[in-house]
């Protein structure tokens, strides 16, 4: 079952942002490209509860993640690998990009089955 949280991350400057990331029990398997950004809430009381959260997030985090060195396992996650096997059979036409609708019905189908059974 995969998860998510805010998590501070280092990027190639050494600049320090709060992103999210997403993993499971084979660890990171993907995190987001910018910063998190407080904008869009239509209700003050969603951007206190996101503050919140990301505050109660970052509290319990021991060590700064380094970007590069997450960019250097993410390709190795099962969840990745899968993914990209996915995408060379589409490439090569094993699989057609018709039955892509069917691919994800099936996937969230099987996520599902997943997280019911934890």
């Amino acid at each position: 079952m995969g998860h998510w949280s805010y998590r501070i991350l280092k990027d190639e400057n050494d600049l320090l942002g709060v992103k999210e990331i997403y993993y499971d029990d084979d660890g990171i398997w993907a995190f987001t490209e910018n910063a998190v950004s407080l904008g869009g809430f239509e209700i003050r009381t969603d951007i206190v509860a996101d503050l919140e959260l990301m505050l109660e997030s970052i509290k319990k985090q021991v060590d700064i993640l380094d970007e590069k060195t997450i960019m250097e396992k993410i390709p190795m996650h099962p969840r990745n690998i899968e993914a990209q096997e996915t995408l060379e059979q589409i490439k090569s036409g094993e699989i057609k990009t018709s039955s892509i609708e069917e691919m994800i019905e099936k996937l969230e189908k099987e996520t599902k089955e997943k997280d019911d059974s934890c």
